[in-house]
């Protein structure tokens, strides 16, 4: 079983410490955010640029390697 151990220095680190505990919770608020965005476009007729912003959403998580199917 392969491990990865973070390790901080607190509490001169703790934005970063915050950020790398609370991950999945970013994830899946952009995933809501996108699924959110996907149901108005596709059900309640909302408004075209609802699509740009998945667009760019897309955009720049791709741009730093990041993909909201890696979410399982």
């Amino acid at each position: 079983m392969s491990r990865a151990i973070l390790m901080f220095r607190l509490p001169q680190e703790r934005c970063e410490h915050h950020i790398a505990t609370h991950a999945m919770d970013w994830a899946l608020s952009m995933l809501d955010l996108d699924n959110w965005l996907r149901d108005e476009l596709k059900y309640r007729d909302g408004p075209e640029e609802y699509a740009t912003v998945r667009d760019m959403i897309g955009i720049f998580l791709d741009s730093n390697g990041i993909s909201l199917d890696d979410i399982e």
